[in-house]
């Protein structure tokens, strides 16, 4: 078969066999002319359309017979190469066969070039057999070897043919066969393609294909004939979300198995001999050890597994007939190593010698919902579990799995439907979903906001899993260095908790209960959104994250089930401290859940009592689908307990960051925060700037600027950006205008279209009442990049300061008027005329209508209460205001303002904040007028 990524067709039937005679098995390639019983096909012609394609598939043919026992699969392709560039993917052949089992069979391999006939095994070429086991990093010892042929002499226009057969056989399955055939893909445009299966006529099949493959049933004297008229279909597309019975491919399926009970039966020969531990032996020692340790059945049952899955590492073993047929139990625990066969029968035969009724059960691992519609068959598993029965109820067991403890025992696996080994048969049974018995993982999240909720959180974590599910820490540790361990620690708190700094972390691994936990303290930035003028945080449960993506809007697709996804179980436990011992603190939304939604049990309890917030929550996995006809109530029932999501609301006076930061200073409230900022500094990796960046802003906030910029040295020399070369200028801004002209021009060298640096060059330099200068740098970036309204702005903005304020006007006119097309030039209307007194007639409109065309406008609400305040509109300016600082409490312009305007007994309060704000607030404000 030919094998690359383009070329694979998923044509590898899977043929399970016994024979009375055995099989001439080899392993090195026969070379011979194909079997009698084949029917050939002639290679189609080379039309226009294939002559014009770079690749074009002429002829894919499978035949199988199956007779006495040996399943033989042939094949015939060729394909035209009409691209250099594909010679050499396409010029490889390669085939894999055991030959502990059967024979790979070369038929043909030649070139067809024009009107000649290039046999290149008659010119000597020949395959190579690999030697290696194929899947040796997957465990797998299966005896399959690889051969390969590299073409020689192919060029481009060349028609490659390979024409080959291998068999198969297996003494396990008692004279019985079956043979599953995937369909081609018709997207792959094969000129010509066939399938036909063959058995002789007194052997009694079973089979099953699609309708719309024209799969026709015939009988030729001693032989049947089945016969795939269309073997080429295109794979129906299904939603990702669909169950996976939904999503397999169309097959061609035939089995001489009556029913499920003779598969069962057949595989009970393999399983049954084999089924004793010799009593003088070693493992009926540990047998006995179980036994005496404990009389208590679910205890035994777990020990037994433990030993199962702890000491015999799993090793696929497909050799000497291994495919169906397990090793012994005796031989396992000698080897201490096995396959899910192997695992399963020692499992299921210690725990009867245990006195506990147990039974080996077939199932498929990835598609053993879809079991219930094939045809009865050994094609259709690939993997052994065991299942006991205690006090009526079952228990299945994975002996290949990890980590399984006793509080494990009772989970399900996912496999949909299992076949028990029984020596009088028995049919498909549906295995029961159950929730996990405990925790996938566990998370503990302490949130300390106490000094603040805009400043930084500092954080407690604690995370545990099932290490089985995820040993990748375990497995790496003393591996990898250790700042890349630390790395990987980090990634895996960054999961949970959104931090900015970690400022101490741990690992601890405890092999008897199976448990990875990591502890971390540091700091995290919460989210707390503005919404109606007060801070609000919405606490992120896991219902509220939950998801219905079901999309069943085709026809089609109108009654596929929603599958769940992989069953879990998560306890999650917040808590979060606020400031002022919660005084003026707010819990709004559903505080309890418990509902069943998307096949989920949801549960959470949630309080806020004395500043403490806390919220447990857990979800686990009830069910593995939601049926078609539900998925539009489960919707709405997911949005309803959305709709009322918990939510946390802050005091609607609570201030801004900055104000926040002063007040916590003087409070010396901030010192936790800032030992937590350099115990992360300190730990952080050499390349990791998000403490730094952190700690920074903490300094910025409380006005220690020399200690900004040294963090801020020490980001820049990390990773240098615009915007971090900007946030130095910034700072240097207050006391070194050269050094803040340097770092803008860095910032320009970066990204020569910045239009916040050529804002804030130009405010830089309007402080310095140098206009000539700020006009100078608008004009040496004008068709650079940055939009003509963004210039038009700013060039006003420095002509109303110079006092050019009919020039100001002018340029804004030459950039024209249309709200719709430049709402930004109708805010720079707004700020031009309030700050300057010009256009005194249609000031407050412009305003008005800047405030409509902005999302946030605390911007143009500030301006047109300065224009209010011009005209002696006191009452409506003190209203812009006080809606301004609803929007953004940080604003310096707001609060001094209103302590100017409105007068009150709160004006030396917002005079304060707005110093502390921005220390240059009254200068500013003098150059408009509006300074007192």
């Amino acid at each position: 078969m030919i094998r690359n990524d383009y070329l694979y067709l998923g044509v590898a039937a899977v043929a399970l066999v016994a024979a009375s005679t055995p099989a001439q098995a080899g392993d090195t390639p026969i070379y011979a002319p194909a079997p009698a019983w084949v029917d050939r096909k002639p290679v189609p012609e080379v039309g226009e359309a294939e002559a014009e394609a770079d690749f074009s598939f002429l002829l894919a043919d499978r035949q199988t017979r199956m007779k006495d026992g040996i399943v033989e699969s042939y094949s015939n392709y060729a394909y035209r190469v009409n691209d250099a560039s594909l010679l050499a993917q396409f010029g490889n052949l390669s085939e894999s066969w055991n030959p502990e089992n059967g024979d790979f069979t070369v038929h043909r391999v030649a070139i067809l070039r024009g009107g000649q006939v290039i046999d290149l095994v008659a010119d000597g070429q020949k395959f190579t057999v690999l030697r290696r086991e194929a899947n040796l990093e997957k465990l797998s010892l299966d005896g399959v070897l690889t051969a390969t042929m590299q073409l020689e002499g192919i060029k481009v226009g060349d028609t490659i043919v390979f024409e080959s057969s291998t068999s198969y056989r297996d003494p396990s399955l008692e004279g019985e066969v079956n043979d599953v055939e995937a369909l081609l893909d018709n997207k792959l445009d094969v000129k010509s393609a066939g399938l036909r299966i063959l058995w002789p006529s007194d052997v009694t099949m079973r089979w099953k294909a699609p309708q719309s493959a024209g799969a026709r049933l015939a009988k030729r004297g001693a032989v049947t004939e089945l016969v795939v008229t269309n073997p080429s279909l295109t794979k129906i597309d299904m939603p990702d979300d669909a169950p996976t019975r939904y999503r397999i491919g169309p097959l061609v399926e035939v089995s001489s198995f009556a029913d499920w009970q003779a598969v069962s039966r057949t595989a009970s020969k393999a399983y049954a001999p084999r089924a004793t531990i010799a009593a003088d032996g070693e493992l009926a020692g540990v047998v006995a050890g179980i036994a005496a340790r404990t009389s208590d059945p679910i205890e035994r049952t777990a020990a037994a597994l433990r030993v199962v899955q702890d000491d015999i590492r799993y090793l696929f073993r497909g050799m000497e007939n291994g495919n169906y047929t397990p090793q012994s139990p005796d031989k396992t625990w000698s080897l201490r190593f096995g396959d899910c066969k192997a695992k399963s029968l020692l499992l299921a035969t210690m725990l009867r010698a245990l006195g506990i009724e147990a039974d080996v059960m077939l199932v498929n691992s990835t598609s053993g919902d879809a079991l219930q519609d094939r045809l009865p068959s050994f094609a259709v598993f690939d993997h052994v579990i065991v299942r006991a029965m205690i006090d009526g109820r079952d228990y299945w067991l994975d002996g290949t799995r990890v980590g399984d403890r006793i509080g494990d025992i009772a989970d399900t696996p996912d496999f949909g439907y299992a076949l028990p080994v029984t020596a009088a048969g028995s049919d498909l049974i549906a295995i029961p979903v159950r929730p996990l018995g405990r925790p996938a993982s566990k998370v503990t999240l302490g949130y300390d906001s106490s000094a603040g909720i805009t400043l930084p959180t500092l954080f407690d974590v604690t995370v545990s899993w099932r290490t089985s599910n995820d040993n990748n820490l375990k497995s790496s540790r003393g591996a990898v260095s250790e700042t890349e361990y630390t790395k990987m620690l980090d990634d895996v708190i960054d999961n949970y908790v959104p931090n900015t700094g970690i400022s101490e972390r741990s690992i601890s691994f405890d092999e008897a209960s199976d448990t990875t936990t990591i502890k971390a303290r540091g700091l995290s930035w919460l989210t707390w959104d503005r919404v109606d003028g007060r801070y609000e945080r919405e606490f992120n449960s896991a219902i509220g994250s939950k998801k219905l993506t079901a999309n069943r809007s085709k026809s089609e697709w109108r009654n596929i089930a929603y599958s769940v996804g992989t069953k879990t179980h998560v306890r999650y436990a917040t808590t979060l401290r606020l400031p002022d011992v919660g005084s003026g603190f707010a819990m709004v939304g559903r505080a309890a859940i418990d509902e069943r939604v998307l096949g989920t049990h949801f549960e959470q309890a949630a309080t806020l009592a004395d500043g403490r917030f806390e919220a447990d929550e857990t979800w686990r996995t009830v069910a593995r689908e939601i049926p078609a006809a539900q998925i539009v109530a489960q919707r709405r029932a997911l949005a309803a307990v959305k709709a009322d999501a918990l939510r946390i609301e802050a005091p609607s006076d609570y201030p801004g960051t900055h104000v926040e930061a002063m007040l916590a200073a003087r409070a010396h409230r901030l010192g936790p925060i800032m030992d937590a900022l350099d115990k992360a500094v300190a730990s952080a990796p050499k390349d990791e700037i998000a403490p730094l960046r952190s700690r920074a802003y903490v300094y910025e906030l409380t006005q220690q600027y020399a200690k900004a910029i040294a963090d801020l040295d020490a980001i820049i020399e990390i990773d240098p950006s615009a915007g971090k070369y900007l946030w130095r200028a910034e700072l240097y801004a207050r006391s070194d205008k050269a050094r803040a002209e340097a770092d803008i021009d860095q910032a320009f060298a970066i990204e020569p279209d910045s239009l916040d640096a050529l804002k804030q060059l130009v405010e830089l330099r309007l402080d310095h009442d140098a206009y000539d200068d700020a006009l100078s740098a608008i004009a040496e970036r004008e068709g650079l990049g940055i939009e003509d309204k963004q210039i038009a702005g700013l060039k006003a903005s420095v002509l109303a300061a110079a006092g050019r304020g009919d020039e100001a006007m002018a340029a804004l006119e030459a950039a024209g008027r249309s709200a719709q097309k430049a709402p930004e030039l109708i805010s720079a209307r707004c700020a031009t005329e309030a700050r300057y007194t010009l256009g005194a007639d249609r000031v407050l409109a412009d305003c008005t209508r800047a405030i409509q065309l902005n999302e946030q406008p605390s911007g143009p609400l500030i301006n047109r209460a300065i224009a209010y305040a011009k005209l002696g509109r006191t009452a409506e300016a003190i209203e812009d205001i006080d809606a301004a600082i609803e929007i953004d409490p940080d604003s310096a312009w707001a609060y001094y303002l209103r302590a100017v305007i409105a007068k009150g007994s709160d004006a030396a309060r917002d005079r304060t904040y707005a110093a502390y704000i921005d220390p240059d607030v009254t200068r500013d404000l003098a150059k408009i007028g509006m300074a007192r």
